[in-house]
């Protein structure tokens, strides 16, 4: 399917706004992805008029680029997971430096699934991911992962990039 431009991309999704000192955005609700980042002190080009630097961008966008959570279940393990089409319901509707989000969803087999947002005044966006057990059943074993996607070639003014991305650690729940 052809790419939406960047407003029709955004628009796809409800969302929770982002707004420190340094960046301004949107969190989707449906999926619980960030991925509508602009850097506010830096733009494209050295002209005043040009536009801020895009860091993020939804999959649908021209080009995408978007962090991503989520659950993996042990081998053998039944469990309704939050995807990229899940709705999530947020605590707050602006994520702030002083105002962590918080978004959540029921599965409705008894787990509550959750991401906290936190930004600092600078870049750090910090994100925890936590499930929470709400009817008694039998122990459940879940991976949590966390992926930057690109699907596009970044465009580069005659470098190399050895790394893009975060810094993960691996954690297994057992719920």
């Amino acid at each position: 399917a052809a790419a939406l431009d960047r407003p029709g991309a955004l628009a796809e999704s409800p969302r929770i706004a982002l707004d420190t000192p340094s960046l301004k955005g949107s969190i989707a609700l449906k999926g619980g992805r960030l991925d509508d980042v602009v850097l506010k002190g830096y733009r494209e080009t050295t002209d005043a008029n040009s536009p801020n630097i895009v860091l993020l961008s939804p999959a649908s966008a021209p080009d995408p680029y978007f962090a991503d959570w989520g659950w993996v279940p042990a081998a053998g393990t039944e469990i309704k997971l939050p995807d990229a089409q899940t709705v999530w319901t947020a605590d707050k509707d602006k994520l702030t430096p002083e105002t962590p989000v918080t978004l959540s969803w029921d599965n409705g087999q008894g787990f509550t699934f959750q991401r906290r947002f936190a930004v600092d005044n600078r870049y750090m966006v910090t994100v925890t991911q936590r499930v929470l057990r709400t009817a008694p059943g039998e122990p459940v074993t879940l991976h949590p992962y966390e992926l930057v996607t690109r699907t596009n070639t970044p465009h580069t003014l005659g470098y190399y990039i050895l790394h893009e991305g975060g810094r993960s650690e691996e954690h297994t729940s057992e719920l």
